[in-house]
């Protein structure tokens, strides 16, 4: 079972990310230019864990593998292999995804 938390900072960050009324929001990430900066990571200000599949069609990988060099210390990146773009619903991933999370907050 997937943990309602996870559920509902998907679907936070997925439809309400802009401001704008759903679908749109997330749909102008997608098809904005590879040059356009969505999240400016140098104004993070907390260790931030960037997890990703090494099967997600729509990442940037340049950008995924430099992301922890532009993020505060403390911060890391998980990739989850086999994992695409909704890993955290994938039957092969979601159990891995639940417990990175779980041990990045506990400071694991």
């Amino acid at each position: 079972m997937t943990d309602p938390v996870v559920i509902e900072m998907f679907c936070s960050s997925c439809w309400h990310y802009d401001g704008d009324s759903s679908p749109n929001g997330w749909r102008k990430d997608a098809l904005v230019s590879k040059d356009t900066v969505l999240i400016d990571l140098e104004k993070i200000t907390v260790p931030t864990l960037v997890i990703c599949g090494d099967k997600d069609p729509y990442m940037d990988w340049e950008a995924v593998n430099a992301s922890p060099e532009l993020l505060p210390e403390g911060s890391e990146l998980k990739v989850i292999p086999g994992g695409s773009h909704i890993l955290m619903y994938e039957k092969n991933c979601y159990k891995e995804f639940q417990d990175e999370v779980v041990r990045f907050l506990m400071g694991e």
